[in-house]
């Protein structure tokens, strides 16, 4: 069943009136017609709803309850790289389950800003990514921030830095998944962190952990290891014993 996301602001007496890219896209491409989809209103719950007679807006039905939500919340903050891939990185994450992002710009960044219609992009990409796999909730994209103390992290977030040079998943996940509810996961850029970034991030409390003997492409990492660290927390499929 389609499924749809809308603020809580949009709901009135019973109706979320649509906007002309949401109607062509009902109409012309899903080609709802009269079937019911789901409307995913945010803070509220999700809810049965069917487009009126217009075509323009949408009548809300029965709730349908509110979908399970991941045990593990995780942030990626991937560093900025070349060509808008940090784009593919919120879209390919928000599938698998990341609840934020925060890009940042590394020493080594190639691309050193994001402006606001970049921004409002990446929100409309995770947007989309949640309708189609039908999550409850879109994830947040944070400004980016600007080297390693504007990053930081929260103080009851675990802090991971995928690192080639840091020590292997498994020893790391048998240390820290018994007191794992948050964690923050930073990837850096094209050419890698610097050894003072990689100093900072230790003094700020994040620990370097290899995804594996390979070096994945920076837009790969983040979304790799937030796949494996739900893989490991039993939110994908019943984990095994890692040798």
């Amino acid at each position: 069943m389609i499924r749809m996301i809308f603020e809580a602001s949009r709901l009135q007496h019973g109706q979320i009136g649509l906007r002309d890219d949401e109607v062509h896209y009902l109409i012309q491409v899903m080609r709802v017609g009269r079937r019911r989809l789901e409307a995913m209103i945010e803070g509220v719950g999700l809810f049965e709803a069917q487009l009126d007679e217009a075509g323009v807006s949408l009548r809300i039905g029965k709730a349908l309850g509110s979908p399970p939500r991941l045990r593990l919340a995780i942030t990626v903050a991937p560093a900025l790289i070349k060509h808008d891939l940090i784009g593919q990185v919120i879209e390919k994450g928000t599938e698998v389950g990341v609840v934020r992002f925060q890009p940042w710009v590394a020493e080594r960044s190639v691309v050193r800003a994001a402006g606001p219609s970049k921004l409002q992009r990446w929100r409309r990409i995770a947007k989309e990514a949640s309708e189609q796999c039908r999550r409850a909730a879109v994830p947040d994209i944070l400004p980016v921030a600007v080297g390693v103390e504007d990053l930081g992290r929260d103080e009851d977030e675990l802090g991971v830095l995928w690192d080639p040079d840091g020590e292997p998943l498994d020893h790391w996940w048998a240390a820290s998944a018994g007191t794992m509810k948050r964690v923050k996961t930073v990837v850096g850029p094209e050419g890698g962190i610097t050894e003072d970034e990689r100093a900072a991030f230790h003094r700020h409390g994040f620990c370097s952990v290899r995804l594996g003997p390979q070096t994945f492409r920076a837009e790969n990492a983040g979304v790799f290891g937030a796949l494996l660290l739900l893989w490991l927390n039993g939110e994908l499929i019943r984990p095994v014993t890692l040798p």
